[in-house]
């Protein structure tokens, strides 16, 4: 019997040790192009900046909580990042989620500059929603490159 008891353990430390963590189907962060460096100023006005970055969020379906034209600030609202399930499952899941606070500022009259700040946040069983961002910086560097090249494109 404690044989059988122990050949069942090991069994089970040998499928989670295999397993660890898996992601799950579904929403995937987005990765910008290999190599891609973005400029951060355009040779456009800001009122065509600012409808360009509008307008990559509606396209990306990322909403929009805040926007101040005047002050050139927009916040996105969470987008659903990746989720994880640790041990298959049996020792719960990690939920991701993202959004950013846009910035824009004339530089001249036919320059803008464009600023993206990423916030990533996890949530696993039993505790709430915290900030992952300096844990995770090379994603998130890849999360504001995305951004950037998104907006390059549409111009």
């Amino acid at each position: 019997m404690k044989q059988n008891a122990l050949i069942g353990l090991v069994s089970l430390s040998i499928f989670l040790i295999v397993t660890g963590c898996m992601s799950l189907g579904g929403a995937k962060f987005p990765q910008p192009a290999a190599g891609f460096q973005p400029k951060k100023i355009y040779d456009k006005t800001y009122d065509q900046l600012w409808t360009s970055v509008r307008r990559v969020l509606e396209a990306e379906r990322i909403g929009i909580a805040s926007s101040d034209k005047e002050g050139g600030r927009m916040v996105t609202d969470y987008v659903q990042g990746e989720t994880q399930m640790i041990a298959a499952g049996l020792l719960g899941g990690i939920t991701t989620r993202y959004n950013y606070t846009i910035t824009l500022d004339k530089f001249s009259k036919n320059q803008t500059i464009v600023g993206t700040k990423c916030k990533l946040e996890s949530m696993s069983e039993g505790l709430g929603w915290h900030d992952v961002s300096k844990d995770n910086q090379a994603l998130i560097k890849n999360l504001e490159s995305w951004l950037y090249e998104r907006i390059e494109t549409s111009l």
